[in-house]
């Protein structure tokens, strides 16, 4: 069975949603089988609290598309695999 643990790292704790990176990694009992990653312009002020918990700056975000523009691509990474997450 393939799994894929999923990390969103999020720009503001007062913006519901706003997504600034996601990471993924897929594996099954051998181990880890490959990694996805990718910035996310969260179309908002990222709170400084924020920047500090994940290291990651306004500047480094501002030319990442959004993560409407990644969701088809984050679809494909996960299609066929047991989703792992936590909230």
């Amino acid at each position: 069975m393939l799994y894929a643990a999923l990390d969103f790292e999020t720009a503001s704790g007062r913006t519901a949603g706003r997504i600034c990176s996601v990471g993924v990694v897929r594996f099954d009992e051998q181990g880890t089988q490959d990694e996805y990653y990718t910035l996310c312009d969260p179309g908002c002020t990222m709170d400084p609290m924020c920047q500090r918990i994940h290291g990651l700056t306004e500047a480094m975000v501002e030319v990442a598309p959004p993560i409407s523009h990644m969701l088809a691509e984050l679809c494909a990474v996960l299609e066929g695999c047991t989703v792992v997450a936590h909230c």
